[in-house]
């Protein structure tokens, strides 16, 4: 039997029932984790911790070759709540960058100005994930509690979309069109969202 450590317990199976180390892991996520709403934030295979990569390139290995495996857990819904308080601190940095970049802009530094929009991108494609990810985890919350038009909701739908004609008017070169939604849209936006956030968090929390 092989033993395998989950958030300090421990959990034996039979390595007979897997072709390889991809197959086990499924059948701990499928029929263990989810059904207790948990995913795997951590794994450690032989002593070795995983990133995702690494993970996909030890997929095939057979399972006989599986000495040790720990798992490290972490339960959706907090992983979701601990995003959006993150998100708290993390988009008055991107308000931040964001002025910055209309400054640069207003300066006819360019090179500058499109520097500050990349994490400015970056930082909103974060978000995004945040965002959707917490829709997901807390469907049936936010159905039952009437959460769904609260104006957090409501702006963070429009930003993937704002995203969107940001990137097009970039690459049509349009930088009128691009500055003004940068400046009059995006920015209040973002207002919007930060107002908007800790009431939502509230609401999903009670």
């Amino acid at each position: 039997m092989l033993k395998i450590e989950i958030n300090q317990a421990y959990l034996e199976v039979d390595p007979s029932l897997f072709k390889n180390f991809r197959e086990l892991v499924v059948h701990l996520e499928r029929d263990l984790l989810e059904p207790k709403g948990e995913v795997i934030t951590a794994l450690f295979l032989n002593g070795v911790e995983l990133e995702e990569q690494d993970e996909k390139d030890q997929n095939n290995l057979p399972v006989d070759r599986v000495k040790s495996l720990k798992l490290r857990t972490s339960n959706k819904e907090e992983l979701a709540l601990q995003a959006l308080q993150d998100a708290v601190k993390i988009l008055p940095e991107i308000q931040a960058v964001l002025k910055s970049s209309l400054t640069h802009f207003e300066n006819n530094s360019e090179s500058k100005g499109m520097a500050d929009f990349v994490t400015v991108t970056d930082g909103l494609n974060w978000f995004s994930s945040v965002y959707h990810g917490t829709e997901v985890v807390f469907r049936e919350r936010i159905k039952i509690r009437q959460i769904n038009s609260m104006p957090f909701l409501e702006s963070s739908r429009r930003l993937s979309k704002l995203v969107q004609e940001l990137v097009l008017a970039q690459q049509r070169s349009d930088l009128t069109t691009f500055r003004d939604i940068l400046e009059y849209e995006l920015g209040p936006l973002l207002k919007e969202i930060l107002d908007g956030l800790p009431e939502f968090l509230q609401a999903l929390s009670e």
